[in-house]
């Protein structure tokens, strides 16, 4: 966490190598955490400046946008990413998200299944599908869509899969499902974190 030291051995490398990527993308980080977007968003331009097919920048770039407001900037950088590589996946999320903040929930849920056909493991995505379909009110389709993906996937205790449950706990609550709350805690509290733990008994106790 020191971040000012981190800034300045990063500084130091981009005046011995004035065209370096990752220092950029590190500085990038840095910023952002300090909350200085300005500057991050300037380092990440200036990478796609050097590579003008750097994918991950543009990610990078896009979450700032949303982190301003800049929403309809945010979907652009990613659908330009997209059209450099249309098989990534976390470009796919980010315009989930942004399509959510628009109420543009069709859009979003047509961006996140085509993230499952394309690998049908992807955790962000049905995390990020399961409250699309709770603003949508499409219960039932949730959770016959949620059983499916569960059958094949190997879960354990890792960020990536906390989402998902504490999603689909709230969704089970909202709509009077407790049955099926209570399936997936039993079939699956083994990779449940502390807080999905707390959620559940708070909620269904």
């Amino acid at each position: 966490d020191k971040l000012e030291e981190a800034e300045k051995v990063l500084m130091d490398l981009l005046d011995i190598e004035k065209d370096d990527l990752q220092a950029r993308t590190e500085l990038a980080k840095i910023y952002q955490r300090q909350g200085k977007l300005g500057e991050a968003e300037k380092y990440l331009k200036q990478y796609i400046e050097l590579d003008n097919n750097g994918l991950h920048p543009r990610t990078e770039l896009a979450k700032i946008y949303q982190r301003q407001g800049k929403l309809e900037e945010a979907e652009k950088v990613l659908m330009e990413s997209l059209r450099i590589d249309d098989k990534q996946l976390h470009p796919r999320t980010e315009l989930a998200k942004i399509y959510q903040r628009q109420g543009k929930l069709e859009e979003a849920e047509k961006v996140l299944l085509e993230s499952l056909k394309i690998d049908d493991k992807d955790f962000y995505a049905m995390a990020e599908l399961i409250s699309v379909y709770h603003k949508l009110l499409e219960v039932d389709k949730c959770l016959k869509i949620f059983d499916n993906f569960l059958i094949d996937v190997s879960l354990n205790k890792e960020k990536q899969h906390q989402a998902m449950f504490n999603n689909i706990f709230k969704l089970c609550v909202r709509f009077a499902r407790k049955e099926k709350a209570v399936e997936y805690f039993h079939k699956y509290s083994y990779a449940l974190d502390d807080r999905n733990i707390a959620l559940y008994r708070q909620l269904f106790s």
